[in-house]
């Protein structure tokens, strides 16, 4: 009988973690999209000094958080968004409003979608 409390007790403890990972790695990329569109929104009026403080914050929190996003999910979108932070660096240092908006948009949705397809939804669990 105590067995079969052991592996309840085991089984709500993966249960309570796989729910604060997925509310974490949603919570995490949602917000860092936020930071990208006010980014792209800012450089399109042409005030570059807030664009590149708001994608600042985005890259920081994606600097801060990329260990436990890296254990949370594959690698290829990681490698992905890290290629089109690059990217944005390169435009940021251009002041290519342009390029910069639609690689920040564009960077918005991976990250939204990356956070979406860890959320605890019938969706994913389908």
């Amino acid at each position: 009988m105590k067995r079969i409390w052991f592996g309840v007790g085991l089984l709500v403890a993966l249960l309570v973690l796989g729910i604060l990972s997925s509310n974490f790695m949603e919570r995490t990329h949602l917000t860092q999209a936020e930071d990208l569109n006010r980014a792209a929104e800012l450089a399109a009026s042409g005030n570059w000094p807030a664009a590149v403080d708001s994608y600042s914050a985005a890259k920081e929190a994606w600097d801060r958080k990329q260990f436990l996003v890296a254990a949370l999910c594959k690698h290829e979108p990681i490698d992905q968004i890290e290629g089109l932070f690059a990217q944005l660096e390169v435009s940021a240092a251009a002041r290519n409003s342009e390029s910069f908006s639609s690689t920040c948009v564009y960077l918005a949705r991976q990250l939204e979608a990356l956070g979406k397809s860890h959320s605890l939804s019938l969706e994913n669990l389908l």
